[in-house]
C-alpha cells in the first residue's frame, strides 16, 4: 500500500512539473472553479476552460503584490476563453495575456470596447471587443455583459472607461463582478436569471474622514480643493456589506468573495474584509451560502 501511494505521488509530481498541467484540473466532467488570487478566477464549465481577469504579475504598476497567485499559469489545463472586465492594470495585465496566448494560441479573448488596441500592440489579434448589454455565444457558453459601476480607464485613455460584469451561462450560471460599486443591475439580473454562483469583490472601503487629505494624492494627483470631496473607495467597489446585499439581489445560490489581500494602498492595511463578510453573512443567516476556501482550492459548482 505504501509503495503504491509513493508511486502515485511521484507520477503526479512528474505530470505537474514536467508536463505543466495539474492532472487534478484536467479531463473532468465536473463543473468547478478556482480562485487564483485578486480577481483572477479559473472556471471549468461544461468542458470549457475560462479564465477571468488573469494576472500573474508581481506588481500593479506602483503596487507590489502581497499574495502570490495560488497556481502557476503553466499548471492550468488548456484554456478556451479569456474574459477581461476592464482596462485597469490589475485586471488587464498584458504580460499575463501574452503568456496565456503562447500556451493557448487559439484562445478567444473578450474585453470591453476600445481596449483591443493594447493587445494589438503586443501582436495579439484573437480578441473581440464587447459593449454593455451584449450577448455572445462561444464554444457553447453564453456570455452576457452588464455595465459595472466603475471607471475602467486605462491610464489617460478616457475612451476606455467601460467596465463590464459578466454572466457566464452553460449548465450552470456564474456571475463575475470584476470591479464594480453597488448598482441596481444586481436586482435586475436576480429577477430574470437563475444564478448558481456569484464571484463578487469585497475590497471596497470608506476612507476615514481624517485620512482623506493624506490620500488625495493617491486618488487624484491634482487633489480636490476640499479633501472631504474625495469619493469613497466604496463608490466604485463593493465593501463587504454591499457584497452581501448584491448577493441577495442576485438571488444566487452561493457566493465566492474575490478581490482582496493582493494589491492594496495604505488605507486598506489592517482591514479584514473577509472576516467582516463572514460576520455579516452569519448575521443575515446565509453563512452556509458563502464559500471561503484557501486560494487555489478546486471548488465544485453545485
Amino acid at each position: 500500500m505504501k509503495r503504491a501511494l509513493v508511486i502515485i505521488i511521484v507520477l503526479r509530481y512528474l505530470l505537474v512539473n514536467l508536463w505543466g498541467s495539474d492532472p487534478g484540473l484536467t479531463g473532468s466532467n465536473t463543473n468547478y472553479l478556482i480562485f487564483i488570487g485578486h480577481a483572477t478566477v479559473f472556471i471549468h464549465l461544461d468542458g470549457i476552460n475560462i479564465i477571468a481577469d488573469p494576472n500573474w504579475n508581481d506588481r500593479d504598476v506602483f503596487l507590489k503584490r502581497h499574495t502570490p497567485p495560488a497556481l502557476p499559469l503553466t499548471n492550468l489545463p488548456p484554456l478556451d476563453m479569456v474574459l477581461i472586465s476592464h482596462g485597469h492594470y490589475d485586471h488587464m495585465d498584458t504580460g499575463t495575456i501574452k503568456d496565456i496566448v503562447k500556451l493557448n494560441p487559439d484562445i478567444n479573448i473578450f474585453l470591453p470596447k476600445n481596449l483591443g488596441v493594447f493587445l494589438k500592440r503586443e501582436k495579439i489579434l484573437n480578441y473581440s471587443e464587447l459593449n454593455a448589454d451584449q450577448t455572445i455565444t462561444n464554444k457553447g457558453i453564453i456570455i452576457q455583459t452588464y455595465q459595472a459601476r466603475h471607471n475602467g480607464s486605462r491610464f489617460i485613455y478616457t475612451d476606455t472607461e467601460l467596465a463590464l460584469c459578466f454572466l457566464i451561462k452553460g449548465s450552470r450560471t456564474i456571475f463575475f463582478s470584476g470591479d464594480t460599486g453597488y448598482t441596481n443591475t444586481f436586482e435586475k439580473i436576480g429577477k430574470k436569471e437563475k444564478v448558481d454562483l456569484a464571484c463578487l469583490e469585497i475590497q471596497g472601503w470608506k476612507i476615514p474622514r481624517d485620512q482623506k487629505r493624506n490620500y488625495g494624492c493617491i486618488l487624484n494627483p491634482f487633489r480636490w480643493k476640499d479633501p472631504q470631496e474625495i469619493p469613497d473607495y466604496s463608490i466604485r467597489h463593493l465593501h463587504p456589506s454591499q457584497t452581501i446585499q448584491a448577493f441577495i439581489d442576485l438571488k444566487a445560490r452561493y457566493l465566492i468573495p474575490i478581490h482582496y489581500n493582493t494589491f492594496f494602498v495604505e488605507f486598506m492595511r489592517g482591514r479584514d474584509n473577509l472576516a467582516e463578510l463572514r460576520h455579516i453573512a452569519e448575521e443575515k443567516g446565509i453563512g452556509d451560502n458563502v464559500i471561503i476556501e484557501p486560494q487555489g482550492t478546486r471548488i465544485p459548482i453545485p
